[in-house]
């Protein structure tokens, strides 16, 4: 079922981003407060649940569809999602969820991330594109390039003060957007030629399960991780909130990025095997899983004040604490991620919208009062067990049921 050879070169160029990223915190954490973190926390947390769901979602359904003329509508159609929401939606959740962090003007924090909305949303939309035609190499490339340019300019800029993170952030998304254009630029001709509106609208009816149900998955799913430093700035302050955005963004990179290969080399290969095979290949990845999770979380559940300290700085203390709390959340969210794809490759999103929404309102109902009688790590330990427990329960009733039904595709 998976293209193991498009996997490795993917995972082993997310490792390599993630280690340049992780190099570069000494530099970072001492060069920048907790606070200037706080503000780049605020605006990538607004970012991570704006581009989740302005492309619709569309674009998921590009690498399992039969016709490359559907596939490159799902693209336009992708695209012009992005553009049109951009704006609104960041707006809108700001007005729900938001607060706006200590230094920063009102429009300034809406216009960064609409901007990085737009950008990461883009980047997503044309990572699924590369894999319809198994262009891994291509992914690879630009995922360390994104993460180089990043570091550098965060580093360089850091003369200008706080604003240097995140101008750092920007220069090196659009530099990967650049990079994203000219490889679809280069490679084919059919995505530039725009479809008529009654094309797209008849594309769009069809794939409509992956607005109606995707969308809030999506949706659900990334509040799931990224409300929680915004209800931390409010109850907290940005201090706070910058020392969870780094324990996060440490844990949260490299799952996000083998999150993002193992669908894009997966998710092909869906359509062409037996349920029963699938079945029994996602069983033995999330055990996998599970196992070489476990020992990474163990370090850091011991040691991870220490660590942080050791590797930033006096300031960050705290974070280390938190990261050894978060890591048992990330470990969830690690071992569903066969599932999910699995569900998802048969467009099974509303089971999965259940799921999720049930373990986030769990996570939310019970983190809540934690937070709001001050009580920080009592709050993400009971976030983190809540998600473990909801995740691993999951995977294996998913299945179960799955199993059952054998003749389904």
């Amino acid at each position: 079922m998976n293209n193991r050879g498009g996997l490795f070169k993917l995972l082993s160029s997310n490792v390599l981003a993630q280690l340049l990223t992780v190099a570069v915190l000494p530099i970072l954490g001492r060069t920048y407060a907790p606070q200037d973190f706080g503000q780049l926390g605020s605006v990538l947390a607004l970012v991570s649940l704006t581009s989740v769901v302005i492309h619709g979602r569309y674009h998921m359904a590009i690498p399992v569809v039969n016709r490359e003329s559907t596939a490159s509508v799902l693209l336009q159609l992708a695209l012009c999602c992005s553009v049109l929401l951009c704006l609104p939606v960041t707006g809108l959740l700001w007005f729900v969820f938001g607060d706006t962090p200590d230094g920063m003007p009102l429009w300034h924090l809406l216009l960064l991330a609409a901007s990085l909305s737009l950008a990461t949303a883009m980047l997503d939309i044309f990572a699924y594109w590369r894999s319809r035609f198994q262009r891994f190499n291509v992914s690879a490339r630009n995922s360390v390039t994104r993460s180089v340019s990043t570091s550098a300019a965060q580093v360089a800029l850091s003369p200008v003060g706080s604003s240097g993170l995140l101008l750092g952030t920007i220069a090196g998304t659009l530099l990967a957007v650049v990079i994203a254009l000219h490889d679809v630029a280069s490679h084919a001709t059919r995505p530039w030629l725009w479809p008529s509106f009654k094309r797209m609208q008849a594309v769009a009816r069809r794939f409509k399960t992956y607005p109606l149900f995707g969308v809030p998955q999506g949706w659900v799913a990334a509040v799931s991780w990224n409300a929680l430093p915004l209800l931390l700035l409010r109850f907290d302050g940005t201090a706070v909130a910058g020392q969870y955005w780094v324990a996060y963004r440490l844990l949260v990179a490299p799952l996000s990025l083998f999150n993002g290969a193992y669908r894009q080399a997966t998710l092909p290969k869906i359509r062409h095997a037996s349920l029963q095979n699938v079945c029994a290949l996602v069983l033995k990845d999330s055990i996998r899983l599970l196992l070489l999770g476990g020992a990474p979380l163990l370090v850091l559940f011991l040691l991870g004040d220490r660590l942080f300290e050791l590797w930033m700085g006096t300031n960050w203390k705290m974070a280390g604490t938190i990261a050894g709390w978060l890591a048992i959340g990330i470990l969830g969210d690690l071992v569903k991620i066969p599932a999910l794809c699995l569900l998802q490759g048969q467009g099974n999103l509303r089971r999965i919208l259940i799921w999720e929404v049930g373990i986030v309102l769990a996570r939310y109902a019970l983190a809540i009062p934690l937070l709001s009688h001050g009580l920080i790590i009592e709050a993400i330990a009971t976030f983190s067990g809540v998600g473990l427990a909801g995740w691993c329960i999951f995977v294996a009733l998913e299945l179960k049921f799955l199993k059952q039904r054998p003749t389904e595709k």
